[in-house]
């Protein structure tokens, strides 16, 4: 870090910054030092990042170096504006070192964010939340590459989540140029993030570059899905997949990591094929999330019928009343017509009855007065 007793004051182009030292870093090598300010620009009366990098050494290789580093910074200037990376104010060069004046980024780093002590591996919807974050850092990174620069230090502090969840990239660093080699600081980048062609005990001939910046987001991308950076790289050996740690994490985000951090290169995607292959993960989830379902790779991760809980038992239907199917006008009038008629002729038979009975008795009467001789 920079002393307290930094001077307060840098003049740069022609103008005097009031400045707060945020951080230097030297080269091993003792070839160069990269140090950050929060300025004040007292021409257009906003604050901006003041980033300088200073040669150290007035030798061959630290002019090369200076060169290099001065080609970068008209790269980065031909980038031009994009939403996921600082706006470049200008470029001031020097005899010995070269001032990038850069948009000052307000907001909070990833690793204010997720990385606090104790927290919990994100569930299903921080999972889209986080790959938001990636696919804004994989958007920086395909500007960066498509004019050959490399970012080489991907990590959770270097990803600022502004205001409305604006999601920016700072701190470009030294970068492979094409058609250069690039100048290789021992163990650049930050550990736990960096490729293994960065550190001290890579491949000679490989170098770092684009490449380094994928495996640095997907290095970023576990520690957020985990909790835990991902192990030391080693020859032949992938890392274990985040779903081990973190089941909400769906296979094919497993995939995509794990493919990002190959000990090789050449083995891992480009960084249009990660943020593609990102972008349709983080789609998925979205959709499933606006369906009010997990999504659906999620089901391949838990089987959710062993956790699914047992319905409660149900009430016993009420008795049924039994069906009583009442007759119709047309049926009453016939019914009612029917009843009438045996009625009368039930009538009829009790008055033929009757009579019939009234008959006898007047037979029998008579024949006895016929034998009693009383007629």
């Amino acid at each position: 870090m920079v002393s307290d007793d930094t001077s307060r004051h840098r003049a740069v182009g022609g103008k005097r910054y009031a400045v707060r030292p945020i951080y230097e870093r030297l080269d091993p090598q003792g070839a160069y030092a990269v140090r950050l300010y929060e300025a004040w620009d007292p021409d257009l009366g906003r604050r901006v990042a003041l980033k300088e990098i200073a040669l150290q050494r007035q030798d061959e290789a630290g002019r090369a170096l200076l060169e290099q580093a001065r080609a970068e910074a008209r790269l980065l200037a031909r980038v031009g504006e994009h939403p996921n990376l600082p706006l470049l104010y200008d470029v001031v060069e020097e005899k010995d070192r070269v001032w990038l004046v850069m948009e000052f980024v307000s907001g909070k780093t990833v690793a204010e964010l997720y990385l606090r002590p104790g927290r919990e591996p994100p569930g299903p919807e921080q999972v889209a939340t986080i790959l938001d974050i990636g696919v804004g850092v994989c958007r920086a990174l395909q500007a960066l590459h498509r004019r050959g620069v490399a970012h080489r230090d991907v990590s959770p502090a270097n990803i600022v989540v502004g205001p409305g969840g604006k999601v920016k990239l700072i701190d470009v660093g030294l970068a492979a140029l094409p058609g250069r080699t690039p100048y290789r600081a021992e163990g650049e980048g930050t550990p736990g993030y960096r490729a293994p062609e960065q550190t001290a005990a890579r491949d000679p001939l490989t170098l770092p570059g684009p490449p380094s910046d994928v495996y640095g987001l997907a290095a970023v991308l576990y520690h957020l899905l985990t909790g835990t950076a991902p192990p030391v790289p080693l020859p032949r050996r992938s890392p274990p997949p985040p779903s081990g740690t973190n089941p909400a994490v769906p296979s094919s985000l497993d995939d995509l990591i794990v493919a990002a951090l190959a000990y090789t290169p050449k083995d891992r995607p480009g960084s249009g094929e990660f943020c593609q292959r990102l972008r349709a993960v983080r789609d998925g989830l979205r959709a499933a999330e606006d369906q009010g379902q997990p999504p659906s790779s999620l089901a391949d991760r838990y089987n959710e019928e062993a956790v699914r809980p047992e319905p409660p038992p149900s009430a016993p239907p009420p008795p049924r009343t039994p069906r009583v199917d009442l007759p119709s006008e047309a049926e009453r009038t016939r019914a009612q017509r029917t009843l009438l008629i045996a009625v009368g002729v039930l009538l009829s038979c009790l008055a033929a009855l009757t009579a019939c009975g009234v008959l006898t008795a007047l037979a029998v009467w008579a024949v006895g007065r016929l034998r009693g001789g009383g007629l």
